[in-house]
């Protein structure tokens, strides 16, 4: 595999080639810096199998997460083969079924989420008024945010700070105290949603996930979420707030120990 540093034309490539499916790849490539983790080594790193005609691409985040987008299925074996298998472990975030379904052949399932990429067209959106106190968050807030989250661990205070200084997110407010949210992962996509218990069922996440869309469309970006396959709630709200199914994406992770 060949390391690229051109990050516009990485960019360039996936938006021509699907944009859609590729938005979660754009949005790494445009947000994830060396600023964001502790280590030099950590920096994303680009890789193409060809520089004048590739058949895909490789997005390497922190030591682990690993993006990729492939135009054949023979891009994917070779990068298998000259790539990943030269990895102890590896995660993978929503690639389609193929990649999936290669990449774990004959190699340890450490784990895998399967979900649906579902997406908001800018054409269709039509915002809604406030009718509540939601305004965007501030790093004031991040304490509340992590201590809520359902991945919480050593880092994700660090990127949720990050999350709040960098993009749009959406909070309402009681008196001041910020009591549901709803952020932006650094890949762009749309998560860490909350709301406390006892102002559950009054349609905040709604007013929350509306206002959040209409910011995102504001910055030119199309808003996009990851839902797992059986969390039927969140496809009934996705489904109000005006997404499209657009189709099914895993995350997994890889110990690259052969099956025998």
């Amino acid at each position: 595999m060949i390391k690229i540093f051109d990050k516009n034309w990485a960019i360039e490539y996936l938006k021509e080639k699907d944009y859609i499916s590729n938005l979660n790849i754009i949005g790494a490539i445009q947000n994830i810096s060396v600023e964001q983790f502790e280590s030099s080594e950590a920096i994303l790193e680009i890789f193409v199998d060809d520089v004048n005609q590739p058949k895909g691409i490789i997005v390497k985040e922190h030591e682990y997460w690993h993006y990729i987008y492939a135009e054949h299925d023979d891009f994917i074996a070779y990068a298998k083969k000259a790539y990943f298998d030269q990895l102890p472990s590896y995660g993978i975030d929503a690639c389609d079924e193929k990649a999936y379904e290669i990449l774990k052949k004959d190699r340890v399932l450490e784990w895998e989420e399967r979900c649906i990429l579902l997406y908001v067209d800018p054409k269709t959106f039509k915002p809604i008024e406030k009718k509540s106190d939601i305004r965007r968050g501030t790093v004031k807030d991040k304490e509340m945010v992590n201590d809520f989250y359902t991945f919480k661990d050593d880092s994700s205070l660090y990127f949720i700070e990050e999350s709040l200084k960098n993009r749009p997110s959406s909070f309402y407010y009681d008196q001041d105290e910020p009591v549901a949210w709803v952020l932006m992962h650094r890949d762009d996509s749309i998560g860490i949603m909350y709301t406390k218990e006892q102002y559950r069922h009054r349609g905040i996440a709604y007013e929350l996930t509306m206002d959040l869309l209409d910011q995102v469309m504001k910055v030119n970006k199309v808003p996009f979420i990851h839902i797992g396959l059986h969390n039927h709630p969140s496809f009934k709200l996705a489904e109000k707030c005006g997404f499209q199914k657009y189709k099914p994406v895993y995350w997994f992770g890889i110990h690259n120990e052969k099956k025998f």
